[in-house]
């Protein structure tokens, strides 16, 4: 159960099998369906990514390739050479 900030009142939630967030009822099989249709477990470490961008979480996350850090903030790392120019210039 989930307490309602606005109303005051007690809304049942259950479980997204998916993405695990507690989701009200009302709205729970259009969430789930969506979720589970948007999105995929990584099997390596079961992190919730959209499968838009399965293939990029592959190599980010779980590629042989080096981790590239940024020399200019020390706080920003990654696999991907683009990434890191791209951060470079903001």
């Amino acid at each position: 159960m989930v307490e309602q900030a606005n109303s005051g009142a007690t809304a049942e939630t259950k479980q997204c099998s998916m993405c695990q967030q507690q989701i009200e009822v009302a709205k729970f099989r259009l969430h789930e369906v969506a979720c589970i249709r948007m999105n995929y477990k990584c099997t390596k470490c079961g992190e919730i990514v959209p499968k838009a961008e399965r293939e990029q979480h592959e190599d980010d996350v779980h590629s042989d390739k080096p981790l590239l850090s940024c020399e200019l903030c020390n706080e920003f790392s990654t696999k991907d050479g683009q990434a890191l120019a791209s951060h470079k210039k903001d």
